[in-house]
């Protein structure tokens, strides 16, 4: 588009705006700017504007003569993600950071924008310019329309500008609320109860908090402060990922943690269809099960239980005669599978949806074997046990497990 400000002059010039939003004037436009760098029109400046340009236009032989014979600036959009690193260096570059001063710039560019505070700091705020502010005290809420709701929560922060102003204003997080359900912005916060009050006041809400320490400490003490129900943990990825999958991170985690723990190898795509739960009759086995009916109710549940004749080994050494074994195995399958029975009753799984499977080998090569057989996309394992499963969370077949799983494990406690 070209549009010419007959009326508007600098220094007795006339003014020729010229716009360009696409970046591209066409055959004929192209020429007619490449002459006009060269040889300006008389009496009148030329302004103009285009949108973001890709390489051709840049190489172009009318761009080329616009940057020889005239005045060009960028000032490209920066992306969205930029935003604030942009904010910074413009900031700095006027002698600013962002407090006062971008409260300053923020009321200029948007005079009609709310403000959400604690109490005690809306007279400095309206000090910047804003004038639509609300304070709210600890667990005040405030709807934003029929579809969002602020509450104020509370943040453990020592306030004081001066001597005399010790702890006199209100900080605060807040927990925005809407049918997709609660996030968390807990703003600059120590760790303390609040974490655990919010949870009860809102069950899960998302939230993050980057920490500095040592894996294993940090990971008991947030835990602990948020009053966690589950840790969750990618199985794919860089350093502590890929070690608490593979290395013996995994183990110490396991062996300190007292919350279950999720290994998540697939991409979410859908609830749990199918959980792999392998037991031992010890009670680690009735809460695994309880940890799993919680983490997915709807999914189809199969309980195995991998065994072996006792002293088989040996009975083989003595050249104990195989029908005999093949006949101790019956016997411990029987005795087995009526265990089976009883521990699903005892945890309330119906007859209906519910797999048994006891079958005779090394509980390693069954797990991975059933996982795959039974199409499972999650596999939950007790903590704590005897037998197979003791051994299973303190030696190799932890990792195996773990490792040569296709699906996610969850690890109860």
């Amino acid at each position: 588009m070209v549009k010419l400000l007959s009326n508007c002059s600098l220094a007795a010039r006339r003014l020729l705006e010229l716009r360009l939003p696409q970046g591209k004037p066409g055959t004929e436009g192209s020429s007619w700017l490449a002459e006009r760098a060269k040889a300006p029109l008389p009496e009148t400046i030329l302004l103009i504007t285009l949108g973001a340009l890709d390489w051709q236009a840049r190489k172009s032989s009318w761009f080329a003569a616009l940057e020889q014979h005239a005045v060009v600036v960028e000032a490209n959009t920066p992306p969205r993600e930029q935003l604030p690193q942009w904010w910074r260096e413009r900031l700095a570059r006027q002698g600013q950071s962002a407090s006062p001063e971008l409260l300053r710039l923020l009321a200029e560019r948007y005079p009609r924008a709310r403000v959400v505070t604690g109490l005690g700091n809306a007279a400095l705020i309206r000090q910047t310019g804003l004038q639509h502010i609300t304070e709210l005290d600890w667990w005040q809420s405030l709807a934003l329309n029929d579809e969002l709701t602020l509450h104020a929560v509370p943040a453990q922060h020592w306030s004081s500008r001066t001597r005399t102003d010790v702890n006199q204003t209100l900080w605060l997080g807040f927990v925005l609320d809407s049918a997709q359900g609660p996030v968390l912005f807990p703003g600059d916060t120590g760790l303390g109860p609040e974490f655990k009050l919010i949870h009860q006041r809102f069950g899960v809400v998302a939230a993050t908090r980057v920490v500095a320490g040592a894996l294993l400490a940090e990971l008991a003490r947030e835990s602990d402060a948020l009053g966690a129900s589950l840790l969750v943990c990618g199985a794919k990825g860089e350093s502590v990922i890929r070690h608490f999958v593979l290395g013996t991170t995994a183990l110490r985690v396991l062996s300190t943690t007292r919350c279950p723990v999720l290994v998540v190898k697939q991409p979410p795509h859908e609830p749990y269809r199918r959980l792999l739960v392998p037991v031992d009759f010890s009670p680690s086995s009735l809460r695994a099960i309880r940890h799993a009916r919680s983490i997915a109710p709807g999914a189809e549940v199969v309980l195995l239980h991998a065994f072996d004749v006792p002293f088989e080994g040996k009975l083989r050494y003595a050249s104990v005669d195989d029908e005999v074994i093949h006949h101790y195995r019956i016997v411990a399958k029987q005795e087995a599978t009526q265990k089976l029975q009883a521990l699903r009753d005892q945890a309330g799984l119906p007859v209906v949806g519910t797999r048994l499977l006891v079958l005779h080998g090394d509980p390693t090569y069954r797990i991975i074997e059933q996982e795959q057989e039974c199409d499972c996309d999650l596999v939950v394992m007790g903590k704590h046990g005897e037998g197979m499963l003791e051994e299973l969370f303190l030696g190799s077949v932890t990792k195996h497990v773990l490792a040569e799983s296709q699906g996610d494990v969850l690890v109860s406690v």
